[in-house]
């Protein structure tokens, strides 16, 4: 019974915008399913799939959408198993978009062989670039060296003089701002 009263404290922070309710709340997410997150993906996709997780969470309670307290346990493990089986249907397409050339198991890009996934590909990177222009410098520079460099979580801090918290923070806002833009180009186009 005490969990459920700590739920509903939680919930009804957090729709309050009561700080220490969010705090809770995060902290409910990496008690209860950073382990499982870890144990499925591996620490590094994990940090990325509980922010996710958090953000979709709190999003569905500032929205309304969780009505019972005792329900957001369940909540939370819904929306972080389809994060990690979002994470493995990516994961599985991209592998699926490449062929074995050779006994020695080298692999090439399917799409380098088509003319028009060329084509289609160029006109993604331009628009990735716009849609990186477009973000603060700080948050571009992040984006940029993590995903596309694929330099580590170290490096990145180290060269760019940032803590480990600042990183997670600035690598977490700079995705979510890309992805708004992402979705605002969508629906003009």
């Amino acid at each position: 019974m005490e969990a459920v009263s700590q739920y509903v404290e939680i919930v009804d922070g957090v729709r309050l915008g009561d700080e220490r309710a969010i705090a809770d709340l995060h902290a409910l997410l990496v008690r209860s399913a950073k382990p499982y997150i870890q144990q499925r993906l591996g620490p590094q996709d994990a940090e990325d799939r509980l922010r996710d997780s958090f953000i979709l969470v709190l999003r569905a309670i500032r929205d309304g959408k969780i009505n019972q307290a005792d329900h957001l346990i369940g909540y939370i493990f819904t929306v972080v198993r389809r994060q990690i089986t979002r994470c493995a249907v990516l994961t599985a397409h991209r592998r699926n978009q490449q062929v074995t050339v050779d006994e020695n198991a080298q692999y090439v890009n399917a799409q380098v062989l088509d003319v028009e996934g060329n084509l289609m590909r160029n006109e993604q990177c331009r628009n990735l670039r716009n849609l990186l222009a477009r973000l603060r410098p700080k948050d571009r520079e992040v984006l940029t060296r993590f995903y596309l460099r694929e330099q580590a979580k170290e490096v990145v801090c180290e060269q760019m003089r940032l803590t480990a918290t600042q990183f997670r923070l600035v690598k977490n806002r700079a995705k979510t701002h890309f992805a708004e833009l992402h979705r605002l180009v969508e629906l003009a186009a």
